[in-house]
């Protein structure tokens, strides 16, 4: 074993021997301060949680250490008998890196999403009652399916519709499940079946003819998903076949048909890497971009008036062959 091997196996033993202070710290009700190496640890309990706190010990500078400031570096719940939320520097004693509040809120929300979802497409009879009529135009839907197509996200599933917001209905103050409502996250951590269940009831008894909406909504956006995605002469299919191909270049030549007018033209190929309706002129190389700006004045020009895309010798899109395939 060399040097430095042993110096990270003492380091670790190190931090696990920390690490254990702080945990017998945290559950000893008699115990309010402790002192190791250059760290200061304190805490306050709230129910079966410990909130920990730290600052700097310089033992022979004791001013220093007086003004120094506590900072929050974290919890330990005792009913799950483990660290959350770590920080600096306790985080540096901790191998794997500790769910965060954030996190925290987030798995809550796609739990509580999950059983939503798992409840509705289980139980269809729960939209027996409502009587609403919607109309649902899936034009709307095309730009997010080009996007999701384009970007290779993948098909939503139902949970994504199901974009819960837990405030601005009626359940009580407390329970609405904003970033910095720690209660409701402690409460999850401790018994994570009761909160998501307690949530899941109120949407499905307050919120449905909400989540109908929803789950129609998402009804619609998957037929039509499906369809551009099996229509492969689909212009989004074009774009992202062009987007696949130029990824690795710094420009392209593009050929246009705009007003009757064929023009090539030298642009940066980034301006292909993003969905678009129509693409920026201000990609185009200067000196030809005041030749576009002469023939077509500062009209932006789009996929459909392409007619082909090539990078030195080689061609990238050919407008004509995929119209040839049509027939």
């Amino acid at each position: 074993m060399n040097n430095i091997d042993k110096e990270n196996q003492l380091a670790k033993a190190k931090g696990l021997e920390i690490i254990r202070k702080v945990k017998e710290f945290a559950k000893d009700d008699n115990s309010f301060e402790l002192i190791t190496n250059d760290t200061i640890f304190t805490k306050h309990k709230y129910k079966d949680t410990i909130f920990l706190y730290s600052k700097i010990y310089v033992p022979y500078e004791l001013e220093y250490t007086i003004e120094s400031n506590y900072e929050y570096v974290g919890f330990y719940n005792l009913t799950q008998n483990e660290f959350f939320d770590l920080k600096y520097p306790l985080d540096l004693y901790i191998d794997q890196k500790t769910k965060g509040l954030y996190e925290l809120r987030a798995k809550l929300i796609q739990e509580i999403r999950y059983y939503i979802v798992k409840e509705l497409t289980e139980n269809t009879a729960l939209f027996d009652e409502i009587k609403e009529n919607v109309k649902i135009n899936e034009e709307y839907f095309i730009r997010e399916i080009n996007e999701d197509i384009f970007n290779d996200t993948g098909k939503k599933n139902l949970e994504d519709y199901i974009d819960l917001s837990f405030s601005g209905y009626d359940i009580p103050k407390d329970k609405e499940i904003k970033y910095a409502d720690l209660g409701i996250i402690l409460d999850y951590i401790n018994n994570s079946e009761e909160v998501i269940k307690w949530y899941e009831k109120e949407w499905l008894e307050k919120r449905l003819n909400e989540l109908f909406i929803r789950y129609e909504k998402y009804k619609v956006y998957s037929k039509k998903f499906d369809e551009i995605m099996n229509d492969k002469l689909n212009t989004i299919h074009r774009k992202k076949a062009v987007k696949d191909a130029i990824e690795d270049k710094k420009t392209v030549n593009v050929t246009i048909l705009k007003k009757d007018k064929m023009f090539t033209f030298k642009t940066e190929s980034s301006v292909f890497l993003d969905e678009e309706e129509r693409y920026l002129l201000s990609y185009i190389i200067a000196p030809d971009r005041k030749k576009y700006d002469e023939l077509f004045s500062h009209d932006s020009y789009t996929f459909d008036e392409i007619l082909k895309i090539t990078y030195g010798k080689n061609e990238i899109y050919n407008k004509e062959q995929f119209e040839n395939q049509k027939h």
